[in-house]
């Protein structure tokens, strides 16, 4: 849907995100890719091109983010022949953090009075650290009129003013806090590709007012040292770089991205796939193509597999094609029944080669699993295999998700199909939750069914230990 233009690169770059999105590309998308790196000849695109000039790079870290953020500023500023003006926060310890601080103050027998809980040095260290060790949220903004900015928390839906949106800057209010430091009251913003016009009385077309709003944030200090704060800010940032997880969702017509320090192939895939055309796609730099060739791992074949026929039960059943036999409560027991509906016919003509079944690999199930644990019940339980509780409970138990009761509190009752237990004959089973490898068994099983089974194996010296503890209470 992003990418509507059909030349022989951008079918070339649809195929290199198809395999990319299951780490499976091949030597020609690596090589297609490559042409995409930017370079200062043809036909390498260039980052000098005034298209790609105020373009948001898309990068992996949020510093590298900030940093590029304040490079974009600046250079902006002198490209407009303006200068940056910078808008402070006005930042307040948390009341606990506030009632810390004084304690440590009287310990140290300080008298000078610490104007909001904050020394001087540290409020200008909040000041100059970069926003992402602020929950993003700026301690110095430093704008110009006409400078690129991304909104950074949903105001009003209603008004396009949402978290990620983008904007340019088109004027401001502001005051002297109590620091003596500029502050920003109202940013004036006007919206970029907003979903729907905005027309705010005596304002122009698309232009919005960002207010400054007061928000709880823990921030990072240059030593390592953690301090929590209430910040007053506008709450905005530079959009000259932007992380591939805030670039979700975008579409973007120049998509110029930084694959360097991308940790996956999932980052990889993000990152490239924002972009609209191929000529319009452009890679700062080279990239690590071990990230995205060599495969996916069984498990996340499998969970590809499972979306891929989630698809179709959808698919199916919207245009009224669906058998009565596929149901299911949960998604495992939905996908089991479809299987078993289609057996050896299941039509994968439609998907990714590298998610298909192998030779030596079956597409039916060889046990239904709903998700649920099964428990191994005593010797006692198991001979008659039924559960039957006291009167005023309900008669008949399902083995799952039942631990194996006192001696005491089992009435035994005849065998029905309906109640039959699923447990181990072998006596060196330990009494527990059901081993199973395939799904969703964890460590967490396996320490349940140890403190259990050394329960159970010693339940009247346990109970001896807690009746006299309980006394000593």
């Amino acid at each position: 849907m992003r990418q509507q233009s059909q030349t022989k690169a951008d079918k070339k770059l649809r195929a290199a995100l198809e395999n990319m999105r299951y780490k499976d590309c091949t030597e020609n998308d690596i090589d297609f890719l490559r042409t995409r790196i930017a370079g200062s000849k043809d036909p390498a695109p260039q980052l000098n091109d005034p298209k790609f000039r105020n373009v948001s790079i898309i990068t992996a870290r949020n510093i590298h983010k900030d940093k590029l953020n304040i490079i974009g500023s600046q250079r902006f500023a002198a490209d407009s022949g303006q200068e940056l003006t910078h808008f402070y926060s006005v930042d307040q310890l948390n009341s606990v953090s506030n009632s810390n601080q004084s304690k440590k103050t009287k310990a140290m027998g300080k008298k000078k009075k610490i104007r909001d809980g904050i020394q001087k040095k540290k409020r200008i260290a909040l000041w100059n650290a970069p926003p992402s060790t602020s929950d993003h949220i700026a301690g110095k903004l430093s704008l110009c009129i006409g400078l690129p900015v991304m909104l950074r928390h949903n105001d009003a839906t209603e008004l396009c003013i949402t978290k990620g949106q983008e904007g340019v800057v088109v004027g401001w209010k502001s005051s002297i806090g109590k620091h003596g430091r500029l502050t920003l009251e109202t940013l004036f913003v006007k919206l970029i590709n907003p979903p729907k016009n905005i027309n705010l009385e005596g304002l122009p077309k698309n232009v919005v007012p960002i207010s400054k709003s007061t928000t709880a944030v823990t921030c990072r200090l240059p030593d390592d040292s953690i301090i929590s704060i209430k910040r007053q800010q506008v709450v905005v940032l530079p959009n000259f770089a932007m992380t591939d997880y805030a670039a979700q969702g975008k579409t973007r017509i120049y998509n110029v991205v930084d694959l360097g320090l991308c940790y996956t192939y999932q980052s990889y895939y993000t990152c490239l796939s924002r972009s609209a055309s191929a000529d319009g796609t452009v890679i700062v730099q080279g990239f690590d193509s071990k990230k995205i060739t060599g495969g996916l791992s069984g498990f996340m074949r499998q969970e590809f597999r499972d979306l891929e026929i989630l698809n179709k039960i959808t698919e199916e059943r919207f245009l009224g094609h669906l058998s009565k036999s596929v149901f299911g409560n949960l998604r495992n027991s939905l996908i089991w029944s479809y299987h078993i509906y289609k057996g050896e016919h299941l039509d994968t003509s439609e998907w990714h080669p590298h998610i298909k079944w192998r030779n030596n690999e079956s597409n039916i199930p060889d046990v239904q699993d709903d998700g649920t644990w099964d428990m191994n019940l005593s010797k006692e339980i198991v001979s008659t295999g039924v559960l039957k509780k006291k009167p005023g409970l309900k008669s008949k138990i399902d083995a799952k998700h039942q631990m194996d009761l006192p001696l005491e509190d089992k009435e035994i009752a005849e065998p029905t199909k309906k109640t039959r237990l699923s447990a181990s004959q072998d006596n060196s089973t330990p009494t527990g939750l059901t081993w199973d490898s395939r799904n969703y068994s964890c460590a967490f099983d396996s320490i349940i069914t140890v403190l259990y089974h050394v329960w159970k194996e010693s339940d009247e010296i346990w109970r001896s230990i807690t009746i006299v503890n309980i006394c000593k209470l």
